[in-house]
């Protein structure tokens, strides 16, 4: 963010990062567990080696708990469970975590990557944990797109379940895509699934043929070829 005028994202890159992060939120929701401490800190960006674009990979699990616990270190560091200007609500009054409180979050980085600027800029934290034990939310400047602004309120909603999932978070207006690079999203997933299929299918064939044979006897008679094309697999 450093590297742009006013930290602020162009809306392409906002969206791409956003759509990134959410994708990382299917696959860790999807395995009950909550990162409970979602910030640009913790977000890494790579140099996409297919394109001239960026990846995002979500890091530090340390806070990390399985939906529904609460940190055994909240007791005694109430009320954060994670970098206080990133908290949700609900967080603050009860500690426990829920997807809900990652979804929060993502509302807090859209707006960051937005205006350049961390939620509840020059709010104490005393002040802050008030504000969020009464459901409070930062603002939302009124000169964001319209579709920007929906999305965050959403992240932002009092009801937690009212901000739904990162799978449905993904099919919000602002991170619609072009129908032209929805199939080019489509055609890639193919290839993967194609690929994947033709190793799947030279593994079993692969394990047929030398179900008959001991491990000892196969590494005796592999030749080079036949081990590199198959490397990677156990045997």
């Amino acid at each position: 963010m450093d590297n742009y005028a006013d930290r602020k994202f162009p809306e392409p890159l906002i969206k791409d990062f956003t759509w990134m992060i959410l994708e990382g939120w299917v696959s860790v929701h999807g395995h009950s567990y909550a990162h409970c401490d979602i910030k640009p800190d913790n977000l890494l960006v790579f140099p996409c080696p297919s394109s001239e674009g960026y990846e995002i990979k979500i890091s530090d699990f340390g806070s990390a708990l399985e939906v529904g616990d609460v940190p055994k270190f909240w007791e005694t560091n109430m009320p954060w469970m994670g970098t206080p200007f990133y908290m949700s609500p609900e967080s603050v009054r009860d500690g426990v975590a829920e997807m809900s409180v990652d979804l929060w979050s993502v509302g807090c980085l859209v707006l960051e990557m937005y205006t350049g600027v961390i939620p509840w800029e020059g709010v104490n934290l005393h002040l802050l944990a008030t504000l969020l034990c009464c459901g409070e939310a930062t603002e939302i400047p009124e000169s964001l797109p319209s579709d920007a602004k929906d999305f965050i309120q959403t992240c932002f909603s009092r009801e937690p379940e009212e901000r739904g999932s990162a799978t449905k978070l993904m099919s919000h207006p602002f991170l619609s895509r072009p129908q032209g690079e929805e199939n080019r999203r489509r055609e890639n997933k193919k290839v993967v699934f194609v690929e994947v299929a033709q190793v799947e299918n030279q593994t079993k064939k692969f394990q047929q043929e030398t179900n008959d044979r001991c491990c000892c006897c196969f590494r005796q008679e592999a030749s080079k070829a036949e081990v590199s094309s198959y490397k990677g697999h156990t045997v």
